[in-house]
């Protein structure tokens, strides 16, 4: 391993680089930060392991993907498994879930510095939500931030349990209750109202953590806005009721027809709901 120092071969913004036998470093100061040291020679082990030119093939095959992926240069670099894993190495961190949330809290603290608080998907707990996921991949001794809301929308529910009684906040949107993409076969009008955000078996004392729930409409399959109103309206009002009344209060029966008088205002404003026979009557 040769070490050399030469500004000329970086733009400002990189520091070094590491191409067999050489780490290049562009300030002699550099020699001395143990943290970046580490970060190259992680590297240079990489590139011994694949006999040097596999690394760099490899290397630029995957910067390639995910620049494609991503759409900016920062995000599919840091995006290659051989930056992972050295940036990984370099903070201690034994598994993805570890980065993740080492880099979860980090984000929650900047947002916490300008007043703010950080809301993220129910991964950023390190949990394996996903069928795809190797359990070793999400074993992590990471806590994260306390501040952090948990937008729960994946997994057993024992996990938003979980999360509100070690004293988080929750946003509740089960995706298989809210999600309003979903045709009315999988979520009816009664299923969306009959929603209930606080997960069942929490112990009472925790229910103030749920401070809110979600009906998410993602867009990528719907091909017209008459469709997304179709699927939105009448299911958004159910869910508004859902998150505006308490649950003693709830009748279903009251509900259906104060609905019609909604369905006035949306036919008066261009918006197609889906009819009576479709939203509790599903083929």
């Amino acid at each position: 391993m040769i070490i050399l120092v030469t500004k000329h071969l970086f733009k400002k913004r990189f520091l070094g680089a590491t191409v067999w036998p050489f780490i290049l470093i562009r300030e002699p100061k550099l020699k001395s930060d143990l943290m970046f040291m580490n970060h190259e020679r992680i590297h240079y082990r990489q590139q011994l392991e694949m006999l040097v030119i596999l690394f760099y093939v490899w290397y630029v095959l995957e910067y390639v993907v995910r620049l494609i992926q991503y759409g900016k240069r920062r995000e599919a670099y840091k995006n290659i498994s051989f930056e992972r894993e050295a940036y990984m190495k370099e903070k201690g961190l034994a598994t993805p879930a570890e980065l993740q949330v080492y880099f979860t809290n980090k984000i929650s603290q900047y947002l916490q510095s300008k007043g703010r608080r950080m809301m993220g998907w129910n991964e950023i707990m390190g949990h394996n939500v996903h069928d795809f996921q190797d359990a070793s991949d999400t074993e992590s001794t990471q806590q994260l931030a306390q501040e952090t809301v948990i937008h729960f929308w994946k997994g057993d529910v024992t996990l938003a349990n979980q999360a509100a009684s070690s004293g988080y906040d929750i946003v509740n949107s089960l995706h298989s209750s809210t999600y309003l993409d979903y045709t009315y076969k999988s979520i009816s009008l009664s299923k969306a109202y009959d929603f209930d955000p606080i997960p069942a078996g929490l112990d009472p004392k925790y229910h103030y953590k749920v401070i809110g729930m979600g009906c998410q409409m993602w867009g990528e399959w719907i091909p017209t806005s008459g469709y997304m109103h179709f699927q939105v309206f009448p299911r958004i009002a159910a869910y508004a009721e859902v998150g505006w009344t308490e649950k003693e209060s709830k009748n279903y029966d009251k509900f259906k027809l104060a609905l019609e008088n909604l369905q006035a205002r949306w036919k008066q404003i261009g918006i197609y709901f889906a009819p009576g026979s479709v939203v509790d009557n599903p083929e």
